[in-house]
């Protein structure tokens, strides 16, 4: 397990850089992390759009995520409609689709955030939401570093825009370029980003992840499909939908079993609650 020793390189908005631990859960609500996913980030809106129905994904929830997951983090976190985000996400897709992927998703990515996430938004974003970012500069090599105060909106799109950069396939650059520092996904140290209490959320079935990618996080416990047994995507199909965009009846989909799953994890969690065995932090990062 991850024991609550564990430092992280927490960073402020400034720029500046301080050895502090990572802020865990202590909130009355239920917090989460998302995971690494690429172009399955509708899965995730699924799951949050269910939580928050259920009343388990609340406005004192935190909520942190890796690449593809800080997308969804990052939109729930300041208050971005579920649908507004889905519409955002089918037009880059599309746009993808018709104008190819490879390397061409940052502009049309930067802009679909820049829409969404306006200052107002970004507010709530500071000490609530977390962006995990994987620091190749300036030295030490951080992964992953995690980021959770945001100065404004063009300062929280660098974040997620520097956890979604993956090497020559978000953009013809090798790294993102971010608060005088370079940056690449966030999702390479850790496929959730490792918070103290933090449900893990992930659109993979366990058995196909390396463990150490998941370390800490009790695998059994997770928000993941082998919570919906009808999951209809295999490993070989969710990796190509995580590298190229769907069809928008494939995002809607996947949205559907997103949502499946996070009112099937939401009765574990209820059943398990009214049991006494606290169901709070079921499938959260554990403390040594």
């Amino acid at each position: 397990t991850f024991a609550g020793r564990r430092h992280f390189t927490s960073v402020a908005s400034n720029g500046s850089r301080n050895d502090a631990k990572v802020p865990p859960h202590t909130t009355g609500g239920i917090s989460f992390s998302f995971s690494g996913c690429g172009w399955l980030t509708p899965w995730h809106w699924g799951v949050a759009d269910a939580l928050m129905i259920r009343g388990l994904l609340t406005s004192e929830s935190r909520l942190a995520g890796a690449s593809g997951g800080s997308l969804a983090a990052a939109t729930v976190a300041t208050g971005v409609p579920i649908e507004v985000s889905m519409e955002s996400f089918r037009r880059l897709a599309n746009l993808c689709r018709k104008h190819g992927t490879v390397q061409r998703i940052e502009p049309i990515l930067r802009e679909e955030l820049a829409a969404v996430l306006t200052e107002d938004r970004v507010k709530a974003m500071s000490g609530r939401g977390t962006v995990a970012v994987t620091r190749l500069r300036p030295r030490p090599f951080k992964a992953p570093e995690l980021v959770n105060t945001f100065a404004n909106a063009d300062d929280l799109i660098g974040a997620l825009l520097s956890s979604c950069h993956i090497p020559f396939y978000l953009s013809p650059k090798a790294s993102q370029d971010w608060r005088g520092g370079s940056y690449v996904d966030g999702g390479f140290g850790a496929i959730m980003p490792p918070i103290l209490g933090y449900v893990g959320v992930m659109p993979f079935l366990p058995r196909y992840i390396p463990p150490p990618l998941t370390k800490g996080f009790d695998r059994s416990r997770l928000i993941t499909p082998q919570l919906t047994p009808g999951f209809p995507f295999y490993f070989p199909e969710m990796l190509y939908m995580a590298a190229f965009p769907a069809s928008d009846q494939r995002i809607s989909e996947l949205f559907r079993w997103g949502a499946e799953a996070g009112h099937a994890w939401a009765d574990k969690h209820e059943k398990q609650k009214k049991a006494g065995k606290g169901g709070g932090e079921q499938g959260g990062l554990t403390g040594g």
